[in-house]
């Protein structure tokens, strides 16, 4: 009996430390020690495969493009290892694979954060899988068959002998002689059609071997297909947005909702896959006549598949909202919080997305951050056309009422105090409302209000009364017009009747002050625009401490503008030795972040070089939008960490060309004296490169310094060092943007 208490103890412990996760949900984090696919420089790599290559069609650019290529993706600090995702696809792989421990031996797995639902493997034997697509599965089964697929493109070498496919459709070789260009890459289609109908048919084998059920490949075909919705088809309840101060009528969204059009049996010219209906027969074809080992939809853990299931359905959202994708992220919270309501981080993602919609309306930039509704299939579609016909003054009601509620909520979280503040700012600036508009009644006090005022005067005749006076044309028509709709709001009192914004404060305009905070928010606003214009010497340097370098890029191409890859590495590594040297005449402190710096032990900087360069790209794309980033609370803990609020972003791209033939070489040949010197200045290559230089300040969300130099000379380390001395000094010294 005492180990059962204990054993109900230890579960429950369990449980209530997986809610807390999700409850305070910060995101998708490496554990462990770096694999070596990380570790080892991708130079190595491509050293050691093309000497062991066999194949006398693959040529040493096929090992150079896919080693650096694949090994930019793993060191981009968005690839997830030793952590429940991929450390559940390896519990499944190994199952799966448990008749061929070789075969396993020789893969490695890894989940990637992306919004798409995809996997693909490498020639190298590592197997990708998104986030997307876990947040999609249905089942274990479903991941299981995947697996199996995707392990096929291994085994038969479809990566490889894509790569000898495409180098014959470039030269036109063999039976792509004399073929126009449409007609070859139809071809190339036809032909990648074939390798995927092929692992399916492996995959199928693998598969079936298991003990999961055969009808899941099918279902798995299916969650393919309809995987551009959402990860749930849920009829969008239009009470979302209600508190019990706030009311949006009904008629304010559409009755109906936009039909799913795609069908299995699609046109799938010129797409590298064959459409589903076509996967389905030919899978038909294979399990027909096959005895199946078994039925089950989970072999591993039906709960850890939810849990991983639900890990990234909520990674989902920290991707949406740095993508700006505002429409998606509030589905996908209205999703999860039927499961999880009064959760968090649910409700810390609804705040944002909120805030972001309102800072791009009153920026003018609201369509760069919705979608089409013409676009939108399925019960999303229902939010998307309700958010597009939003005016400024209703999403910044909505986007106010919301982050004042939760940072009441949530009074002692002070990210939600901060957006609450700046929606505030927002609200009496960029708004741009009619604070009298603003009501401090309910819509029901407000009306019984104008009941008992009909009452006591006739509308009719005070119109006549107006007209009658010796008020100014435009006083008659704005009087009538309120007096019209007074008359208007009594005789026809449906809740459609009333634009909801006008009301969805009051609590805050009779008992708080909003009013008052709001106009003082103005007037300090204009203040302040007054004292940047009178003064004459706005900038006052950036006073920076400590600075931070953030995995800096060399990128050296050659004289056919083909990128040298591993020049580029090397120097690369040269470029972070540079920048954290010491130069005493610098009072900064410098240190650096590089991802081929990174040792096994350095997981976390891995991690850190994700979420940065995650931020960096939301900051840029909100340019000169004064707003607070979606993962500003996640990059409070790295300023934290590393001492410093400056993030410096650097990169070198070295070029080599020659002078391109014009009028003055034209002259200067025909003239026998010159024509030597033209010959030779055509003849000569020369160097040149650009340095760029961009720092984002971390406190404020914003670009504090930018620098760009384009030099004619060769990218030596003395003269990179020159200039990267230069470009630290400006910061140090007060430089700003230009």
């Amino acid at each position: 009996m005492k180990k059962i208490s204990l054993l109900i103890i230890v579960l429950s412990t369990v449980l209530i430390s997986n809610a807390q996760d999700l409850n305070d949900f910060k995101g998708l984090q490496s554990g462990g020690v770096l694999p070596l696919d990380f570790t080892t420089s991708s130079t190595d790599k491509f050293k050691t495969d093309l000497d062991a290559n066999q194949n006398e069609d693959l040529d040493k650019d096929f090992f150079l493009s896919t080693r650096f290529f694949i090994d930019d993706l793993l060191l981009s600090g968005r690839v997830l290892f030793n952590e429940p995702l991929s450390k559940y696809v390896n519990k499944v792989a190994k199952y799966t694979l448990r008749t061929e421990k070789k075969l396993y031996s020789e893969l490695r797995f890894y989940v990637l954060k992306s919004t798409a639902v995809n996997a693909f493997s490498t020639d190298q034997g590592i197997i990708f899988f998104t986030t997307g697509l876990m947040a999609q599965l249905e089942n274990e089964a479903q991941l299981a068959y995947i697996i199996a697929h995707e392990v096929s493109h291994y085994t038969e070498n479809h990566v490889r002998d894509s790569y000898v496919e495409k180098q014959h459709l470039n030269a036109g070789n063999g039976k792509y002689k004399r073929m126009d260009y449409e007609s070859r890459i139809s071809e190339l289609s036809v032909y990648k059609k074939s390798n995927e109908l092929d692992a399916d048919k492996k995959g199928i084998d693998i598969y079936m071997k298991s003990e999961y059920a055969v009808d899941e490949i099918f279902s798995s075909f299916e969650m393919l297909l309809y995987s551009y919705l959402p990860f749930d088809e849920v009829q969008f309840d239009t009470a979302f947005f209600n508190t019990d101060k706030l009311t949006i009528p009904g008629g304010f969204f559409p009755d109906t909702s936009n039909e799913v059009s795609k069908v299995e049996d699609y046109d799938d010219h010129g797409h590298s896959h064959p459409n589903i209906q076509k996967r389905i027969d030919a899978a038909f074809d294979i399990v027909d006549g096959k005895t199946s080992r078994g039925d089950l939809k989970f072999k591993i853990s039906e709960e850890e598949f939810k849990k991983v299931r639900n890990l990234a359905r909520f990674e989902g959202l920290n991707m949406l909202l740095a993508d700006r994708e505002y429409g998606r992220a509030l589905y996908n919270v209205f999703l999860l919080q039927r499961e999880y309501p009064n959760n968090r981080f649910l409700d810390l993602c609804y705040v944002k997305s909120l805030y972001g919609l309102a800072k791009y309306k009153n920026a003018n930039r609201y369509r760069e951050v919705t979608e089409k509704p013409k676009n939108i299939e399925g019960d999303t579609f229902i939010l998307h056309l309700f958010l597009n016909d939003l005016t400024r003054e209703q999403i910044n009601i909505i986007a106010y009422r919301h982050a004042n509620d939760m940072a009441k909520k949530y009074a002692a979280d002070p990210i939600f105090e901060e957006y609450q503040l700046d929606m505030k700012k927002e609200l009496a600036i960029g708004a741009r409302l009619d604070f009298d508009q603003l009501k401090s009644k309910s819509y029901e006090e407000y009306m019984l209000g104008l009941e008992e005022v009909i009452l006591e005067f006739d509308v009719q005749d005070s119109i006549a009364k107006v007209e009658a006076s010796d008020l100014s044309k435009y006083e008659k028509i704005r009087l009538k017009k309120k007096l019209r709709a007074i008359e208007g709001d009594i005789n026809a009192p449906n809740e459609e009747a009333y634009d909801f914004y006008e009301f969805g404060l009051y609590d805050l305009v009779a008992d708080e002050h909003l009013i008052d905070d709001l106009e003082a928010l103005k007037k300090e606003e204009r203040a302040l625009e007054e004292e940047i214009e009178n003064d004459e010497n706005t900038n006052e340097g950036l006073d920076v401490a400590k600075l931070m370098i953030v995995d800096p890029v060399f990128e050296n191409y050659r004289i056919n503008n083909k990128r040298n890859l591993t020049k580029s590495e090397d120097q690369k590594v040269d470029m972070a030795n540079i920048y954290t040297q010491t130069y005493p005449k610098l009072k900064m402190e410098t240190d650096i972040i590089d991802s081929k710096l990174l040792t096994k032990a350095d997981v976390n900087r891995y991690n850190d070089i994700g979420l940065i360069f995650q931020w960096m790209d939301e900051v840029l794309n909100h340019g000169e939008i004064d707003m607070i980033s979606s993962n500003h609370d996640q990059m409070g803990k790295l300023q934290t960490k590393y001492g410093t609020d400056h993030f410096l972003f650097t990169g070198v791209f070295a070029y080599k060309d020659r002078h391109e033939f014009s009028s003055m070489h034209f002259y200067g040949i025909i003239f026998i004296y010159t024509a030597p010197l033209v010959i030779v200045d055509l003849l000569v290559v020369h160097n040149h490169f650009e340095i760029v230089a961009f720092s984002v300040n971390a406190e404020e969300d914003e670009v504090e310094f930018v620098t760009v130099s384009d030099v004619n000379l060769r990218s030596t380390p003395k003269v990179i060092e020159a200039y990267v001395y230069d470009v630290l000094y400006q910061i140090n010294n007060g430089g700003g943007l230009r």
